[in-house]
């Protein structure tokens, strides 16, 4: 196996940038001294994101549309480059989005491997110990692109690593904010009460520069999988009630069986095939389905961060803010359904 020559290589590429991960992943690498390069999908998402391109280094690439393959991404963005985060995410409200991840994933796999860039690290599928009602469309979505990147890295001869990234991210706390707020209801599945390892986007950026900087050692050991959580780990139940408290009307709690929500599950999908909205509906239940009855800590997480659940949840009420990506989704499907 080639070693990858690292002595002209200086540059840290993030990709996905300007999302709520990427951007405190950019700002702490910088903070720390790195030369960065950020890959993004437009100018535009750069300009929302706040990004001044006399101070940044910027990429744009072209991201495909419907199934098709895109066109590989230029050797000039990988020759100097030392490492690689890859923070991007399919978009919950345009399905086609999928297959622009995938693909993205691909010629970033590609790119990196033969112009021999140490490593890559791919933000992945959040750890969850099982998916009781099955992965959502995204998840399989992380999935498909995780076992392409596995297989191009497994056939390399440059000596490329890859690392998966699998965190339980503070921010989608949000997404359950959004719906407890709206419905006033607290759902917990009869017999399941998981453990949650929830972490926020800042204390993330931490563990990633951290990750960065300890390539460099000379004794450095191939790290397949980086399971980063917070400090604190929180039952199902418990988060409801941390929420209720926070809440200016209190929220009623179901403890409901498993089969009901198997058979919702079952009613909305059936339903989506007629009528799109339906579609976000069974997609949201599922995304809430998976913290019921699966946990998401692991013995092998590392530990990180001050963020403080109830600061962080309170913070998020009090600012109208979290969740507002379900909406969204649900408000996109609904608009292609009448169109």
């Amino acid at each position: 196996m080639i070693k990858p020559c690292t002595s002209a290589r200086g540059v840290v590429l993030v990709v996905g940038s300007s999302g709520s991960l990427g951007k405190p992943i950019a700002a702490e690498l910088r903070r720390r001294g790195e030369t960065v390069r950020l890959l993004g999908r437009s100018s535009e998402s750069f300009f929302k994101a706040g990004y001044d391109p006399d101070r940044w280094d910027l990429k744009v690439y072209a991201p495909t549309s419907g199934q098709r393959e895109g066109s590989p991404f230029p050797c000039e963005w990988f020759v100097d480059v030392k490492a690689v985060i890859c923070v991007a995410r399919p978009r919950w409200s345009e399905p086609d989005d999928r297959y622009a991840f995938e693909d993205l994933i691909k010629r970033l796999s590609t790119a990196v491997t033969m112009n021999g860039v140490p490593i890559l690290l791919l933000l992945g599928r959040p750890y969850v110990s099982v998916y009781t009602f099955g992965m959502t469309p995204n998840m399989k979505a992380y999935e498909k692109a995780e076992m392409y990147a596995k297989w191009r890295f497994d056939n390399s001869t440059t000596g490329s690593r890859l690392t998966i990234a699998r965190i339980g991210e503070i921010s989608e706390i949000g997404h359950l904010l959004e719906i407890a707020q709206r419905i006033h209801v607290w759902i917990s599945v009869r017999g399941y009460n998981p453990r949650l390892h929830p972490i926020d986007a800042v204390s993330f950026a931490v563990a990633v520069a951290d990750f960065v900087a300890e390539q460099e050692s000379e004794s450095i050991t191939e790290t397949p999988e980086l399971l980063v959580g917070g400090k604190e780990v929180i039952t199902w139940r418990d988060l409801g009630a941390l929420i209720s408290e926070e809440l200016p009307s209190k929220l009623h709690f179901f403890d409901i069986p498993i089969c009901v929500i198997s058979i919702l599950l079952w009613i909305f999908h059936l339903c989506g095939k007629i009528f799109p909205f339906f579609q976000g509906i069974e997609n949201v239940m599922r995304i809430t389905a998976i913290p019921m009855t699966a946990d998401s800590t692991s013995v092998q997480h590392t530990h990180i961060g001050n963020c403080s659940l109830k600061s962080y949840i309170h913070s998020c009420i009090n600012s109208g803010e979290g969740g507002s990506e379900v909406r969204k989704h649900i408000e996109a499907v609904h608009e292609r359904g009448r169109s």
